[in-house]
């Protein structure tokens, strides 16, 4: 058997343990608490959560438990799929700014863990009053501005 330098190292500071009939003696004598990080970013307008956070592909390429059923014809669609999302999403920017304010935080509390199994989910617009005066604003003042 090799030397047990754990028992010696805990000796030095004051930590006894007995390992024959603990399986894990460290979690008794340390205490260890895990905090969620407040980190925070400005609002992503033109974020694609499923593929970017949890790396699914196109959603009509998944079976009902969430599996590529077609990889290749997945891989080879999805960049056409995210020009679609990204220019599709151009001109509801102002509705989007007023939904989320561009120089808001958004903080990540409350996402997925990465590695957790997380199925596909449609992520929306939702309804806004704000955004739709933000966006009404935009296009009457484009229209005015044309002459």
């Amino acid at each position: 058997m090799p030397a047990n330098r754990a028992a010696q190292r805990l000796s030095e500071f004051g930590i006894l343990f007995d390992s024959i009939d603990d399986p894990r003696p460290w979690m008794i004598e340390t205490y260890c608490e895990w905090d969620a990080p407040a980190t925070r970013h400005l609002p992503l307008f033109f974020e694609e959560p499923n593929l970017e956070r949890l790396g699914y592909l196109h959603r009509n390429f998944l079976n009902d438990c969430g599996y590529e059923t077609n990889p290749v014809v997945a891989e080879c669609v999805q960049p056409f799929v995210s020009a679609a999302h990204f220019f599709g999403r151009v001109p509801f920017i102002p509705y989007i700014a007023g939904i989320q304010p561009p120089l808001e935080p958004v903080y990540t509390l409350g996402v997925d863990r990465p590695g957790s199994p997380v199925v596909y989910r449609d992520y929306l617009i939702p309804l806004s009053l704000r955004g739709t005066i933000y966006e009404a604003g935009v296009v009457c003042g484009i229209l005015f501005g044309i002459p």
